[in-house]
């Protein structure tokens, strides 16, 4: 593969939003993002995109085209917001959690590795995994109990059970409608998927280890749940995920991750 600069943008695919379903770029910067700004969303000079073979000029929206610069155009999903996709529904601090490959000093929830290491993320940093196979992978279901090279994943190596959704196998499952029956427990109760709805977090504010990455200062970050509703939670290490050391330490690390290939 041709060397490049290969970007991780934890975000939602802006070019299926807008401009049907997201029609403000603005929308996708928090208001308090100390370091980026919604004009980013529009071009401050014109440009030649050879991905459409047109000239784009200043003040188009680019907030859905593809650009090779690493912050501009979709690579802004991630501005201000994170999104992962998937159901990650063991980042609580009394989950299990391993060192951070990042930091020593700091610890990941054991589902996210288990996660970035079935899709081959982190091998990024070792191996030079193409990007164009992390992307089919991002699209699935993360199977851990399937070997893409870099070996099964799938029980903790805290506890021993598995790291699936409602640990009950080896699937993390792609966030859709109805996915919150995996996480129920009580088939009896009726108020059940309701009570999954409302804990399955889908997008927040950035978190992060380092304070200057926060929206919110002295840290914390407003919480986008499945049943619509939204939450802000206070920044604690040892608290609640998302927004807590083991979930900071990943998706800090990615939101920065510029790693030539």
């Amino acid at each position: 593969a041709t060397p490049r600069n290969f970007v991780i943008a934890a975000g939602a695919y802006n070019r299926t939003l807008y401009p049907e379903y997201l029609t403000d770029p603005a929308i996708n910067y928090c208001p308090s993002d100390p370091s980026d700004s919604p004009d980013d969303a529009y071009a401050k000079v014109p440009f030649y995109n050879p991905y459409t073979g047109q000239t784009v000029n200043i003040g188009d929206p680019i907030f859905n085209v593809l650009c090779t610069q690493q912050t501009l155009g979709v690579q802004a999903a991630d501005m201000s917001y994170w999104y992962l996709g998937w159901v990650f529904d063991l980042v609580d601090w009394n989950d299990p959690k391993v060192q951070s490959p990042f930091n020593p000093d700091n610890y990941i929830s054991e589902q996210l590795v288990a996660a970035a290491t079935n899709i081959g993320l982190l091998s990024i940093l070792v191996t030079g995994v193409p990007p164009d196979d992390i992307e089919l992978r991002v699209n699935q279901n993360i199977d851990l109990s399937r070997d893409r090279g870099f070996g099964v994943y799938c029980e903790s190596n805290v506890d021993g059970l598995p790291l699936g959704n409602g640990r009950q196998g080896c699937t993390i499952y792609r966030m859709r409608e109805g996915i919150e029956r995996f996480l129920i427990t009580d088939i009896n109760n009726p108020g059940a998927s309701s009570m999954a709805q409302s804990t399955l977090f889908i997008m927040a504010d950035g978190v992060s280890t380092s304070l200057s990455e926060f929206n919110h200062i002295p840290g914390g970050s407003n919480i986008l749940y499945m049943d619509g509703h939204v939450a802000f939670m206070r920044y604690q290490e040892q608290g609640p995920g998302p927004i807590n050391g083991p979930v900071a330490e990943l998706v800090g690390g990615l939101l920065g991750a510029d790693l030539p290939l």
